[in-house]
């Protein structure tokens, strides 16, 4: 779902606005992640039935309201894409306007996998590496659950404002500091195992990701042609 929401945003937003979109996407998603804990856990604490109900609701109201979504698609009748259709693409080196073969996309699409490699440790080792070094006085439920929520609430409340601060900086350097501070705000977290620091490490790597994922998505949206959007953003995923 999330691969065709990208794609509608694409088509749906000039791609001068591209960067901007994606940072409200991404804004959106964090604060249906952080209430998303929030409420789970309350439904948590009664039962995991009522979890699962909860839930279970949630996505079919969602499926039912993506129903009165139109079709952005480029070249499609009632199309209410921003921009006409590029030529025809593929997976076939695309137009030489935009420099981007293939071969390319696939070396950055590896790329970020590192990078999201690096991301899956959050909710795998992270917890298992403060347990281990945690004193016995250490709540380490509850300071785990604060790492997560100040990780998106961080997002929620400044990804907006992050992008439009380096809204001038090169795709490629966004992506290059972005990646930088991801990699040194985890590779910090194993230095301390106290909360003040830990939460140093949380928002170096938040802000990190706040630059990486969204100009990630603006990259795919600009060199990937229109009528192939959804599957370049399926690969990337």
């Amino acid at each position: 779902a999330s691969d065709v929401y990208k794609r509608q945003i694409s088509d749906l937003v000039p791609q001068a606005g591209h960067r901007a979109a994606f940072g409200v996407f991404r804004t959106a998603m964090n604060l249906g992640f952080g209430l998303g804990t929030f409420v789970g856990g309350l439904l948590a604490a009664s039962g995991f039935v009522d979890l699962f109900v909860v839930n279970s609701i949630a996505a079919a109201l969602a499926a039912v309201m993506s129903l009165a979504v139109p079709e952005t698609r480029p070249g499609y009748p009632g199309s209410q894409a921003a921009e006409p259709p590029r030529p025809a693409g593929g997976l076939e080196p695309i137009a030489p306007a935009a420099g981007v073969s293939v071969e390319r996309f696939a070396i950055f699409c590896g790329l970020c996998l590192t990078l999201s490699l690096l991301s899956g440790q959050m909710n795998t080792t992270l917890p298992l590496s403060i347990a281990r070094r945690a004193g016995p006085e250490t709540d380490v439920e509850g300071l785990y659950g604060l790492l997560l929520a100040l990780n998106g609430g961080i997002v929620c409340l400044t990804q907006i404002v992050v992008t439009r601060l380096f809204n001038g900086l090169s795709a490629t350097r966004a992506l290059a500091v972005g990646a930088v501070l991801y990699g040194a705000g985890y590779g910090a977290v194993g230095l301390s195992n106290e909360r003040l620091p830990l939460a140093l490490c949380v928002a170096a790597f938040t802000f990190g990701e706040m630059l990486f994922f969204p100009m990630a998505s603006t990259w795919v949206a600009s060199v990937a042609p229109s009528d192939r959007r959804g599957r370049w953003f399926g690969l990337l995923s």
